[in-house]
């Protein structure tokens, strides 16, 4: 697929060491598994868009195995930057992140996490579209990608509803104000709970060995609270079942 030049995907995430969503109880386990999803998502935006520019935002110096796998990517010929996250809160940090990929002179820019491992090559080709806005909506109300122009940037200005269920919605609606082209991507479901990993739990075993080379035991971190249905429960468990069919059925409400 074309990609337009001056593009550059930012990879945004935590240090393995600093990521505060522990999906498994030991720590260095969750580190290792950490690492695994950042080199993942990485291994997807190279392959596809091998024109673009790869800028990984992290809240620290990154460790070895990111260094290496940064070098790597540059050694294939592509543009590879670091930046630190800068600011206060969520979003804050992610706004500027994308605003200072910007000031690096690119224009086209696709910004993705690294906690939807179900993330496709395809995501990052139509994302890098331009003249519109992308949005991969999240079954939690967030997004796990978004793509757009530097001119549209002051979409994500203003008090936003960051990491809160109704953040899509909120960008959706500033869009239309905004008359600004929209594509959505299909859902995809995040990690962001224990209960989510344990639904792919033989896949990120496999991702992980094949990544670190260190094997995973299903000890999970303990859940603060007894489990309580959630208005988007019936959307979690079809999106379980579309995304990996393996995973099982889908967790019970209790």
């Amino acid at each position: 697929m074309p990609q337009p030049p001056n593009s550059a995907i930012v990879v945004f995430t935590r240090l393995p060491r600093h990521e505060a969503k522990a999906l498994v109880a030991e720590p260095r386990a969750a580190r290792h598994l950490h690492t695994a999803l950042i080199l993942k998502t990485l291994a997807t935006v190279t392959v596809a868009a091998p024109q673009a520019a790869v800028v990984l935002a992290c809240d620290g110096p990154p460790p070895d195995a990111l260094r290496a796998a940064l070098r790597r990517i540059a050694n294939a010929g592509l543009a590879v930057h670091t930046l630190h996250q800068r600011g206060h809160g969520f979003g804050q940090r992610f706004t500027h992140a994308l605003q200072d990929t910007a000031a690096m002179g690119y224009d086209r820019l696709v910004a993705v996490g690294t906690d939807t491992p179900s993330l496709s090559v395809c995501d990052i080709e139509r994302a890098l579209l331009p003249g519109r806005l992308c949005f991969g909506p999240a079954f939690d109300g967030g997004f796990y990608l978004i793509g757009l122009d530097r001119d549209a940037l002051g979409l994500l200005d203003g008090n936003k509803p960051w990491c809160t269920p109704r953040l899509l919605a909120s960008l959706l609606q500033s869009a239309r104000t905004q008359h600004h082209r929209v594509h959505l991507l299909g859902a995809r479901l995040d990690l962001d709970t224990p209960a989510h990993a344990r639904r792919c739990w033989a896949s990120l075993q496999e991702l992980v060995v094949q990544t670190t080379g260190y094997g995973l035991a299903a000890r999970f971190v303990p859940p603060k609270s007894r489990f309580r249905p959630v208005q988007c429960l019936g959307r979690l468990r079809r999106a379980a079942l579309r995304i990996d069919p393996t995973r099982g059925p889908p967790i019970a409400a209790t």
